[in-house]
């Protein structure tokens, strides 16, 4: 009963044809006498019925691989729009990310000094992405902290450090002065002067921002440096700053990199600093 189902309107013709034209084909060959002239043209009825059948046949055949042909077509158009339309959510994911968390948005400091010995900080949002590869998603950077180190505090503290040492030490070669002057740099970091360290709380800074944070007066000096540590929702990352007073005028030059860990894509990373600047106080490695 199973093969039933499989009888379709040209199988069901062709099937009964071909019992027609056995049958009729069989009565001449049991008959010994004449076979009559109707038996022979029920047979020959019979084989244009078979033939007609098969047409059919060959002709539905063709119609429902047309038919299976455009259900696959269908198929894979609905694969490709599914493909596209999962892009597109996978694009809509990324945006709602970056407004949640900041995406690859980061700020920093500009810092520049008056004349009359004022250090103005102002906070400026940033982006280095590449708009045309899709990544650039301007979005505020959210509960932004920064921790601001005074290294040149720190360093005056470490040498102060270093000559209160050397008093009760022999005479020491250049390498172990360096080394001297690694260790107790290291433990100021480690153990830093209250007055030598900083903690602002920023909060949201605001796509195309560019406003004073703050503003502080400075003793006077020839020289300011400064690294800031940025926590956000979205990394760390940090900025180091550095200030200079060359022939009366104060020049500065700074530089970003990301911190260890979860930290924004920053790909602007190279020195930043106003014309004239020495380059030969710059840190190593910059």
């Amino acid at each position: 009963m199973e093969a039933i189902k499989f009888f379709t309107g040209p199988t069901l013709a062709m099937f009964l044809s071909g019992l027609l034209v056995a049958f009729f084909s069989l009565i001449p060959a049991l008959k010994k006498e004449h076979t009559p002239q109707w038996v022979h043209w029920l047979g020959f009825a019979a084989a244009i019925l078979v033939a007609v059948a098969s047409v059919w046949g060959a002709i539905v055949a063709e119609k429902d691989a047309l038919l299976i042909q455009a259900k696959t077509q269908r198929i894979a158009d609905l694969a490709e729009t599914n493909v596209v339309l999962g892009a597109q959510v996978a694009n809509i994911s990324a945006q709602n990310t970056a407004l949640l968390a900041g995406g690859h948005n980061y700020c920093a400091f500009h810092v520049y000094m008056t004349d009359s010995n004022v250090l103005t900080w102002t906070i400026d949002h940033r982006n280095d992405q590449v708009p045309l590869q899709g990544d650039k998603i301007n979005a505020p950077v959210l509960d932004v902290k920064a921790t601001v180190w005074d290294i040149d505090r720190l360093c005056d503290r470490a040498n102060a450090s270093i000559r209160e040492t050397l008093k009760t030490m022999p005479e020491m070669n250049p390498d172990e002065k360096t080394r001297l002057k690694n260790t107790k740099l290291l433990e100021m970091l480690q153990n830093p002067d209250p007055a030598a360290i900083r903690h602002w709380d920023i909060g949201t800074v605001l796509p195309y921002e560019l406003s004073i944070f703050r503003k502080e007066i400075i003793a006077e000096t020839d020289e300011l440096w400064f690294r800031v540590w940025f926590h956000a929702r979205n990394g760390r990352w940090q900025e180091t700053i550095i200030l200079r007073k060359v022939n009366g005028k104060w020049l500065s030059a700074h530089k970003m990199n990301p911190m260890s860990g979860y930290s924004p894509n920053i790909r602007n990373t190279q020195v930043q600093m106003d014309s004239g600047f020495p380059t030969n106080g710059l840190p190593q490695g910059w």
